[in-house]
């Protein structure tokens, strides 16, 4: 514990707000420029990118919360071309979620700046002979998990917690090819007792230029903050550890468990939300553009006779589980899949079932959509292999041209271009987990989710796949819900702003009431 004058001391001190900065006008802001000695613009700013450029120069290290589409990668590579032209850095580490992202800043490098660039894909093997000859290159993009894999670790338990140990001669290594960090989608980065987090606690101890962009708003998800705040200032803003931050701006309740939960104090919440502007700034989208209107339909759907069936058991299952993390999850899971047409469990036998609905309403819903919309192109997103499998099944079957994306997929950024580029390529069928986060798919404007995420963070970055910058048609966006459902209950969670799985393991009886 910390002595409650050390934490009000923390909390009283002087920080800078950058809010003004969105007042500033274009002219202004170039003066302003100019006065830093200039800047090459590639392609031209908008007005809140030149804001963000400034920032961005003044500070060194920054987050940019913006909304998903408001053009960060161009933001952050004419905050590097800045640097570069003035000698302050020579070769920048891109981290990014997943590999996709990889390969989709390439076109914004392409676009934006004169960067050479190298993407780190393969094998880990492969990275580090990458890595070894990356002397020639000015950006290099890799996602989180593939660095998690590149750095040995080892983990141990000492008093019940967790210790991480890793290679620092390894991580030496490879942190000495970089002299700058870009930590793409920041908020991927959640725990800071995870092995991601401590290699880039690692790698920004190292850099004075480091620099986070995300679309998650500020608003949710709080105790995240602090690892993503910490990675790019040291505990300057919230804080030298956890624990600091918690104490200061968070209250334990007791949960369903018998243990603690962390909520946000609300008389601190807004003077969270006044200090982290010390190294932030967050735009709305409709402080930005004027984009075209975004619908969202909910489409109803009666349940079949076997669905039905299905769902009471495992409702009963549920009530039979009282509590227990596995029965729950696994309920949870079945009451998903059932209402997307299909079920899977281990028999009594220990043998893997996987049943297939003769009817399903959603897959009808689907290409009655498909009708309706005529040649347009429609983006289907899912969060289950089978899903997509049945889906991909049916149009297969009914001859529509498609193209996938799910973890598996090997070539996944040649799927979204022949999406968008082949004219009989009509839909686009995406796992949530893929690629909620790395297309840009504004040349389609019809969306449906046969499966939404159940986080409200992958969910607004999904939508944001189509309703973004250089969105020129209004946006569709089609919730398939199956009536008296889990489905319904996801919706409800997600407009609070809250994520269900997660509520699910602090009281059970959410998906009973």
């Amino acid at each position: 514990m910390y002595s409650p004058s050390e934490v009000e001391k923390f909390l009283a001190r002087n920080t800078d707000s950058w809010d003004f900065i969105k007042d500033v006008d274009k002219k202004d802001l170039i003066e302003q420029i100019h006065e830093l000695g200039g800047n090459s613009f590639k392609t031209v700013p908008f007005v809140h990118q030149l804001a963000s450029f400034l920032l961005g120069t003044h500070k060194e290290s920054f987050l940019y919360y913006l909304f998903c589409g408001a053009g960060k990668s161009k933001i952050v590579l004419d905050i590097l071309n800045y640097f570069f032209n003035n000698k302050k850095i020579s070769k920048t580490l891109i981290l990014v979620p997943y590999t996709i992202t990889i390969e989709s800043w390439v076109e914004q490098i392409k676009e934006h700046s004169n960067f050479t660039y190298l993407p780190l894909l393969g094998t880990t093997k492969q990275r580090w002979e990458l890595i070894k000859n990356c002397n020639d290159y000015d950006l290099v993009g890799l996602s989180y998990p593939g660095l998690t894999a590149m750095i040995p670790y080892s983990i141990t338990k000492i008093k019940n917690k967790k210790r991480i140990l890793l290679d620092y001669e390894k991580l030496d290594e490879f942190s000495n090819y970089f002299d700058s960090i870009i930590y793409d989608e920041i908020h991927e980065i959640k725990g800071f007792q995870t092995i991601i987090f401590s290699i880039c606690k690692y790698l920004s101890s190292k850099y004075k230029y480091k620099y986070g962009l995300t679309g998650t708003p500020t608003s949710r998800n709080l105790e995240d903050l602090w690892s993503q705040f910490y990675l790019i200032d040291g505990g300057e803003t919230l804080g030298k550890t956890i624990s600091f931050y918690r104490q200061a701006f968070f209250e334990q309740k007791k949960n369903y468990w018998g243990g603690y939960d962390y909520k946000i104090n609300k008389d601190k919440k807004s003077l969270l939300m006044k200090i982290i502007k010390n190294i932030s700034i967050s735009y709305k989208d409709t402080e930005v553009f004027d984009l075209p209107e975004k619908i969202n339909i909910k489409r109803y759907l009666l349940p079949t006779k076997q669905q039905t069936e299905f769902y009471k058991k495992a409702i009963e299952g549920i009530i039979e589980a009282k509590g227990d993390i596995t029965l729950l999850d696994n309920s949870f899971v079945k009451l998903r899949q059932i209402t997307s047409g299909f079920i899977k469990f281990i028999s009594n036998e220990g043998e893997e079932v996987k049943i297939i609905f003769d009817e399903n309403p959603k897959l009808n819903a689907l290409l009655e959509i498909l009708n309706e919309i005529g040649d347009e192109k429609l983006v289907v997103f899912n969060d289950y292999t089978i899903t997509g499998d049945i889906i991909c099944d049916k149009l297969k079957q009914e001859k529509i041209g498609y193209e996938r994306l799910y973890g598996d997929t090997e070539d996944k950024y040649e799927t979204m271009q022949r999406f968008l580029k082949e004219k009989d390529c009509r839909v686009y069928v995406v796992n949530s987990k893929s690629g909620a986060m790395s297309l840009n798919l504004q040349k389609a404007h019809y969306q449906v989710y046969f499966e939404s995420p159940v986080s409200p963070i992958v969910r607004e970055q999904s939508e944001c796949r189509l309703y973004r910058l250089g969105q020129k048609h209004r946006v569709f966006i089609y919730d398939f819900i199956l009536k008296d459902s889990i489905d319904e209950k996801i919706l409800d969670f997600i407009t609070e702003g809250k994520d269900i799985y997660a509520e699910l393991f602090k009281n059970p009886k959410i998906l009973i009431k």
